[in-house]
């Protein structure tokens, strides 16, 4: 049975948008130090946060005029 890792150092980055952590990853200078960075490290994480995301709003309008085209359809037919 193997003890119970405990933690001494915590490394938390934050990057304003995926384009720029993509961008730091996909620059030349990065790549020659990218395997000294994860051998340093002995269990990678990546959180992430639940955030609610909303969805374009031409989506939200195209749903409720749907929604109301069919049921004013129903209606009609209904009646």
């Amino acid at each position: 049975m193997q003890p119970e890792r405990e933690w001494e150092r915590v490394g938390v980055c934050r990057y304003p948008n995926r384009r720029t952590f993509l961008k730091l990853l996909s620059d030349p200078a990065y790549g020659p130090m990218e395997p000294y960075k994860f051998m340093a490290l002995e269990i990678d994480l990546v959180p992430c946060s639940a955030e609610m995301v909303m969805p374009d709003l031409r989506l939200i309008v195209g749903a409720v005029l749907l929604m109301g085209f069919l049921a004013a359809n129903w209606m009609i037919a209904v009646i």
